[in-house]
């Protein structure tokens, strides 16, 4: 559901259905305006109502400058499928979790071991991931959007270099927590990606998470390029 207040206006505009699929949970609405002033609607739909079954959507709509506050028409509607490569995927999570089994609790080490199965599942690489956040278009057109698993306890960033025609998966940025993620880009087109975490108190990328202001370790390194 959606509602709007024109620029002014201290009334908000009755509420109205901006995404469904009947019968499914549909979660996590975000909106973004790009470079060419679409408006974009991301949302999240459980398909069978587990964290590991979750589908990113997208709408697209230029033309939304309507007197009844809702897009006149979406141009375009489409699943954020990404594809990983699946050894380095795996690869990433098991250079994070592997040199801590050893010191780790049994239950610890049961989620380390499990946490890199999983990794190694096509099929649970590519589904689960969810949105919350607001996506970044830099001055090049590079469209970053953070998504992040509750079934891995980690995040990543959904690349597109053609103004969402196609999109692509960055490196996991493994951190064991790192599921509330923000980002932005600064004046010289950086692109920051902060995670505050959870379990083992790592930072993903950059150093300091800017939820709770506490150094949480050291940096890992992700690439997003």
């Amino acid at each position: 559901m959606g509602a709007r207040r024109p620029a002014g206006s201290k009334q908000w505009s009755e509420p109205f259905v901006v995404a469904d699929y009947p019968g499914f949970p549909d979660t996590n609405c975000v909106l973004f305006v790009d470079r060419h002033e679409r408006l974009w609607l991301f949302w999240m739909t459980f398909v069978a109502n587990e964290v590991e079954t979750t589908v990113v959507n997208y709408r697209v709509s230029s033309k939304y400058e309507g007197s009844t506050g809702r897009p006149d028409i979406w141009e375009r509607q489409e699943l954020l499928l990404l594809h990983h490569d699946l050894d380095r995927f795996a690869a990433k999570v098991r250079e994070a979790s592997a040199p801590l089994i050893e010191k780790a609790s049994p239950e610890r080490a049961e989620y380390l071991l499990r946490l890199m199965e999983n990794a190694a599942d096509k099929y649970k690489s590519r589904t689960g991931w969810m949105v919350r956040t607001h996506p970044v278009q830099l001055p090049s057109g590079r469209m970053l959007v953070g998504v992040y698993s509750d079934l891995y306890d980690f995040s990543l960033v959904a690349i597109s270099d053609d103004d969402g025609l196609t999109w692509r998966p960055s490196d996991p940025i493994v951190g064991f927590g790192t599921c509330s993620r923000a980002s932005c880009a600064n004046a010289t087109a950086r692109s920051w990606l902060t995670c505050a975490t959870t379990a083992l108190r790592r930072s993903a990328f950059p150093e300091r998470s800017r939820t709770t202001t506490e150094r949480l370790g050291r940096r890992s390194s992700t690439r997003i390029s």
